[in-house]
C-alpha cells in the first residue's frame, strides 16, 4: 500500500519530534513491505533528501505529491501553519487522513472558532491519533474524539561514532524552548545540593536550538555550578549521551497533556536510569522508585544520588507497545479497516 507521510519540514539531522516520528514510520513501513513516501513543505539542514534516500526513504515536495497515487495520508503532527496542508492533501486526493497529534498542533484548539472547524472537519474526514490516555482525555474535554497510537522513535545517528564513557558521574538533561516547564530550575538546585554534599558529579545540558534562558544561566552562576555543566547544542549521536550518562533527569513542573516527553522513551530504549516527576503518563511508564513530586528539590537530589550510585536502582525498559513495528502494524490496521 502506498502511504503518503506528511511532515512539514524535511530536515537533517531530524531535530523536531514530528520529523523523528515521520522518518521512523517511513523506515518501519518499508521494513513491513509497505510503500511509504515522506511529503514535505520546506527543506532544511544537510542534504536531507540524500540522507533519507540512503535509508531507503523516498521523499517528495508537497505540491508534487498532489499528482501521486496514495492509498492513504498520514500526518506526523505538523505545526499550525502547515496543518492545513495535510487537510488539503486529504481533500484533493480524496483519501482518508490519519492525523497523529503531538504537542504543538494543539494550538488551533485554543480558538473556539478554529476548534469548531477542526471538530467538523475531523468528524467527516480525519481519524485522529492521540499519544496517551491523558492526551486523549484532554481532547475529549474539547469535544474531539481520538484513538491512542504511540509515536515511533528511532536513532538516525551514526552508530560507528563512539563517545567514551564518562569517568565522573553525570546527569543528563535535554531541553528545548520549554526548559523551565521541564524543571531545569529545580534540577540546577538539586545538582547544587549534590555538590554541597561532597558528591563529584557533572551535568550535560542539551538544547537542540542552542538557546539557553538567561535566568537559567544566571542561576547556574549564582549556585556556583556553571563550570560543571556542559551546555551542548544540537548533537548528532544522542544515543551515546544516554549510554554514557549516569541518569537522565526530567523533573517536570506538573502535568501537561499537550507536552509529550519523547526523551523518556529514548532513555528507556537505551537503558539509561531515569529520575522524573510523578505526573500522568510518566506514572504509567516508570516505577515509583524513579519518580519524585514536582518542585521537591531535596527529594530530587536524593533520587539523583540513588540513581547514580545505587547499582540496584531500576532501569526500566521500553514497553512493547512502543516498539516501532508494533506501532506501525497498528497504524496499518486502522488504515485497512477504514477502507
Amino acid at each position: 500500500m502506498r502511504i503518503g507521510i506528511y511532515t512539514h519540514k524535511l530536515e537533517w539531522p531530524p531535530l523536531e519530534i514530528w520529523s523523528v516520528n515521520a522518518y521512523s514510520v517511513a523506515k518501519t513501513l518499508n521494513e513491513l513491505g509497505e510503500q511509504p513516501m515522506v511529503i514535505y513543505s520546506i527543506r532544511e539542514g544537510i542534504d536531507p533528501i540524500n540522507n533519507l534516500s540512503k535509508m531507503g526513504i523516498e521523499s517528495i515536495y508537497f505540491k508534487h505529491s498532489l499528482f501521486e497515487k496514495f492509498d492513504a495520508i498520514y500526518a506526523s503532527s505538523p505545526p499550525r501553519p502547515f496543518l492545513y496542508h495535510a487537510f488539503m492533501l486529504s481533500a484533493l486526493l480524496k483519501k482518508p487522513l490519519f492525523f497523529h497529534l503531538f504537542s504543538i498542533t494543539l494550538g488551533p484548539l485554543g480558538n473556539p472558532l478554529l476548534r469548531l472547524m477542526f471538530q467538523k472537519f475531523i468528524s467527516k474526514r480525519v481519524i485522529l491519533f492521540s499519544v496517551s490516555e491523558s492526551h486523549m482525555e484532554f481532547l475529549n474535554k474539547k469535544g474531539i474524539s481520538s484513538r491512542i497510537l504511540p509515536p515511533c522513535i528511532s536513532d538516525f545517528s551514526n552508530d560507528d561514532a563512539v563517545v567514551p564513557c564518562e569517568r565522573t558521574p553525570s546527569i543528563l538533561f535535554i531541553g528545548s524552548s520549554g526548559d523551565k516547564y521541564r524543571g531545569i530550575i529545580e534540577l540546577l538546585k538539586a545538582f547544587s545540593l549534590l555538590l554541597e554534599a561532597g558528591f563529584r558529579v557533572k551535568m550535560t545540558y542539551i538544547n537542540k536550538y542552542n538557546q539557553y534562558d538567561d535566568e537559567v544561566l544566571q542561576l547556574a552562576i549564582k549556585l556556583n555550578v556553571r563550570r560543571l555543566i556542559d551546555f551542548t547544542g544540537c548533537v548528532e549521536n544522542i544515543k551515546n549521551y544516554y549510554q554514557r550518562s549516569s541518569v537522565y533527569a526530567l523533573p517536570l513542573r506538573g502535568p501537561h497533556p499537550a507536552v509529550y516527553p519523547f526523551t523518556i522513551l529514548e532513555a528507556m530504549k537505551y537503558r539509561c536510569p531515569i529520575v522524573a516527576s510523578k505526573v500522568p503518563f510518566l506514572t504509567d511508564l516508570l516505577p515509583e522508585d524513579c519518580l519524585v513530586k514536582p518542585f521537591d528539590v531535596e527529594n530530587l537530589a536524593k533520587k539523583l544520588q540513588r540513581a547514580i550510585y545505587d547499582p540496584n536502582y531500576p532501569r526500566p525498559t521500553l514497553p512493547p507497545q512502543f516498539n516501532n513495528h508494533t506501532v506501525c502494524k497498528k497504524l496499518m490496521e486502522h488504515i485497512y479497516t477504514s477502507e
